[in-house]
């Protein structure tokens, strides 16, 4: 056994589909869970905090609009009667009455034209703006929870490259900090993993990849990680078509100390082999303009040169 190979990775030693990623490309977790109830395995917080914008916002409009109609509707039952300012109208118009003067109640504007006139639509007007304080209430919390949240939103290169390196060749991958954010104390850590067949059985294998710089102060420009394939590395004895066989990945994990939110972030992502590139070096991307001062072009990040 290789002296990196990793025992404890995390991951099962178990083959899985031929192409299918163990860490997906925004870093999160490619396994499934199961012999637990949906209850038990969903988290409402962790859901609307980590889901996108559009989903997260589209999700509150609907839950206002789904509040808004069940008291609607609760509105119609007790009787229409009960709210000033309706005149006898369609089920529509009045169903439509009913709908803005729950907004009304739920979000406590309470415009005028629309008002409670029976003791019991002023019961359930009441209990209409306490649960509108509360959905305000979390609604707030889970804005501030996205907002504070800590992330290193950093940015990879498409592809991994074997790339010509001292003596010999090297696996470079690069990343930067597209943020006007610091972050310091930054660290990588590089897993290489294939399938290993013996006598007929595969079993999947996990190495840690050393670096040649595993630690840096401040992430202001870019950084390439650079793995020396010499004697130690475990992808010292495989060819090109021995690894394309043996469903390689490669999951990196960055983390650091952000300055802004004074916190640790962190981030992941991996690599399957159609994005690795062999005998191919990355393009420079760090200059000085006109005055001097270091300029970097992040669109060309993954831009590499065929050798």
């Amino acid at each position: 056994m290789n002296s990196g190979e990793l025992n404890d990775s995390g991951f099962s030693h178990i083959p899985r589909k031929q192409g299918e990623r163990l860490i997906n490309k925004n870093g999160t977790s490619n396994v499934k869970k199961e012999g637990l109830s949906f209850v038990e395995r969903f988290s409402m917080y962790h859901a609307l905090t980590s889901m996108n914008w559009r989903v997260f916002f589209l999700c509150l409009f609907l839950c206002f609009i789904a509040i808004n109609i069940i008291f609607a509707f609760i509105y119609l039952l007790i009787g229409i009667k009960g709210i000033g300012g309706i005149e006898m109208l369609t089920f529509k118009s009045s169903f439509l009455k009913s709908f803005y003067f729950s907004t009304q109640s739920l979000t406590t504007v309470g415009y005028g034209q629309l008002y409670p006139k029976t003791p019991l639509v002023s019961f359930v007007a009441a209990v209409e703006s306490f649960v509108g304080l509360l959905s305000f209430a979390m609604a707030t919390g889970l804005l501030y929870g996205r907002f504070s949240k800590p992330t290193a939103k950093l940015i990879f290169s498409d592809n991994l490259l074997f790339a010509p390196f001292k003596e010999g060749e090297a696996l470079m991958i690069r990343l930067a900090n597209p943020k006007d954010s610091q972050i310091i104390d930054v660290t990588a850590d590089v897993i290489f993993t294939y399938l290993d067949f013996n006598e007929g059985q595969a079993t999947r294998k996990f190495f840690n990849l050393p670096l040649e710089i595993d630690r840096i102060n401040m992430l202001a420009t870019s950084w390439t990680l650079v793995h020396p394939i010499n004697e130690e590395s475990p992808l010292f004895e495989l060819s090109k078509n021995t690894l394309i066989k043996s469903d390689p990945e490669v999951f990196i994990q960055i983390q650091g100390f952000d300055v802004t939110y004074n916190q640790s972030v962190n981030t992941r992502t991996s690599f399957k082999v159609d994005e690795f590139v062999w005998n191919a070096k990355f393009k420079k991307i760090l200059k000085n303009d006109n005055k001097g001062a270091p300029v970097i072009d992040l669109g060309e990040l993954s831009s590499y040169n065929k050798l």
